[in-house]
């Protein structure tokens, strides 16, 4: 009877300490841009929401991002934000890598050219 409650109470305290690691990962609104931008294409305003974006290039002039995708016929560029110029770019920012996965808020989008879609996000640090 004693090894029965040792067992339920090892197994009781185990389970309450996985799950605060299970609601660790923050969660974006997007995985990639292509859902992003299907979203907007959809009515949804794309700025205030979150997005998770695997860099396709060191990050140059700003954009990290530029890859055709085929689904939606467009040019796609992601950027980091910054409020410190008119362009709304940081085109000195230095911190990203080619591969590495980086999650912001979605301060600009801009899809006014239907074959080309921009989107800056401010980085989450």
């Amino acid at each position: 009877m004693k090894r029965k409650i040792s067992i339920l109470l090892i197994t009781v305290m185990l389970c309450m300490m996985l799950i605060p690691v299970a609601g660790c990962g923050k969660k974006t609104d997007y995985s990639n841009p292509h859902n992003a931008i299907v979203a907007a294409d959809r009515g949804i305003h794309l700025e205030g929401k979150t997005i998770k974006v695997k860099a396709t290039t060191d990050v140059t002039l700003g954009y990290f991002y530029n890859e055709t995708d085929l689904g939606i016929g467009a040019n796609v560029a992601v950027g980091v934000y910054t409020d410190d110029n008119i362009l709304g770019l940081d085109m000195d920012y230095t911190g990203i890598r080619k591969g590495q996965t980086v999650t912001g808020t979605i301060r600009y989008y801009d899809d006014h050219l239907k074959t080309s879609r921009i989107i800056l996000i401010e980085l989450d640090e």
